[in-house]
């Protein structure tokens, strides 16, 4: 029985974190029918109740915000507070005693000793017969299109210290086998950053890229390893979306809006919300749409995606015809947006999704990973930026796409079917090269 560890799994309370995921585990079981796979994230709590019987392991060094974040919504307070910056501070400092420690712990391993610190963990690498970082946007600094603050540049220090750490832990000391699963990568903007994605990078066996644009950032930090280019992995979710009772109401436009923490200024912030309001105000007046928010992200802190649906939901003048669905699960999160005749989203996977079931979009994009998904699927005119979101904008593109509805359809059930062909066939060829079928 071949046994299979997944890394670098962010929190799953991100619908987008956790479709990932599910698509990964799921490809590995059909080509690995009886493999045990196990995953090492840094939200335990909320992975065990989404999966029960899933083996869930912590990461060897926890990536301070991420545990910042989790220990003031434990205590119902949010990252304004003293008490997140006391976390973030001391889960800073932390960081590099777990990784002095989970150094001395892998050579235990090695000699049979008994480990002294995240055994279960260290005992999954040394046991795996090959390791997976997962599909997502592990290796970057910030953004392509959002500010690079002092806020986000110790966000990705610490996450791509995190993710070299496991890295070389696995490589160096366990000798295994990695592969890094259909990953946005880049941009870089400082030395240190491009040393640790450079140092992480090198120590893979293969990379696989989920879209072009990476493989330029790839290229230029002069890594060695072997890279593929295929696409996004959570086409190939396999859901069922009959467990979904909500029947939306024809026609319906689903809007997925999200704003990234200390990025956007206040004017730029309020700017995005009336666009909103006023672009869905104006489709209700004219095409009698429904407006349907589907809140990608709902973590409970302050400026989730859950609380920005409310801000737009109050400003709107015709907000009787618009309401929140908050999916408890993933499946009816896919269900709802499969009856969607129309997507407004500034989240990647809400978009991905949409796109898997044949939904037209509407981009509000962010980042590069976002526009060159949209450019493999010929759908670059159906985009905004985000720092350039009007009301003018914003409604232009959008009744633009619902006129054109039947055409991006028609596109759609063309294209979706070879790009999930294309990620199938080399995540196959990728895995068999290291863990054959035996």
């Amino acid at each position: 029985m071949p046994h299979i560890h997944v890394i670098h799994v962010g929190s799953t309370t991100n619908k987008g974190t956790y479709a990932l995921l599910k698509s990964e585990i799921l490809q590995l079981k059909k080509l690995y029918k009886n493999a045990e796979i196990s995953v090492s994230t840094s939200d335990i709590d909320t992975l065990t109740r989404l999966e029960p019987t899933l083996n869930v392991y912590p990461p060897l060094v926890d990536i301070p915000y991420e545990r910042a974040d989790l220990e003031v919504t434990r205590r119902n307070r949010d990252r304004e507070t003293k008490l997140y910056k006391f976390y973030l501070f001391a889960y800073t400092f932390f960081m590099f005693v777990q990784a002095f420690v989970s150094i001395i712990s892998s050579v235990f391993i090695k000699l049979d000793l008994k480990p002294i610190y995240r055994s279960e963990t260290l005992k999954k690498l040394d046991q795996a017969d090959l390791i997976i970082s997962t599909a997502d946007e592990n290796f970057k600094e910030g953004t392509l299109f959002l500010p690079f603050n002092l806020y986000w540049k110790l966000a990705s220090w610490t996450m791509l210290f995190s993710r070299m750490w496991d890295i070389i832990i696995a490589k160096r000391i366990f000798r295994k086998n990695i592969i890094v699963f259909p990953n946005s990568v880049g941009p870089f903007r400082t030395r240190l950053g491009r040393f640790m994605a450079r140092m992480a990078l090198n120590n893979v066996d293969s990379i696989l890229l989920r879209e072009p644009f990476s493989g330029h950032f790839v290229k230029e930090l002069k890594v060695k390893t072997p890279t593929t280019i295929t696409c996004d992995i959570a086409l190939l979710l396999e859901l069922n979306q009959m467990n979904s009772s909500e029947v939306l109401s024809k026609p319906a436009i689903g809007v997925s809006p999200g704003l990234y923490a200390l990025t956007l200024s206040e004017d730029k912030q309020e700017e995005y919300v009336l666009a909103h309001c006023k672009t869905l105000d104006y489709m209700i007046e004219k095409y009698d749409a429904n407006i349907v928010f589907l809140p990608h992200e709902v973590s409970g802190r302050k400026g989730d995606d859950l609380s920005l649906c409310k801000i737009i939901i109050q400003k709107m003048e015709h907000k009787e015809k618009a309401r929140i669905l908050k999916a408890k699960t993933l499946e009816e999160f896919e269900s709802n947006i499969a009856q969607l005749d129309l997507l407004i989203s500034s989240r990647m996977h809400p978009m991905v999704l949409a796109c898997s079931v044949k939904v037209p979009t509407v981009l509000i994009f962010y980042d590069h990973k976002q526009t060159s998904f949209f450019k493999q699927l010929n759908l670059g005119c159906y985009t905004v930026n985000i720092n350039e979101v009007t009301s003018e904008k914003l409604l232009s593109t959008t009744e633009y796409a619902w006129k054109q509805k039947d055409d991006i359809k028609k596109k759609l059930e063309l294209i979706v079917p070879a790009l999930q062909n294309d990620v199938r066939t080399k995540i196959k060829e990728a895995c068999l090269k290291f863990l054959p079928l035996t």
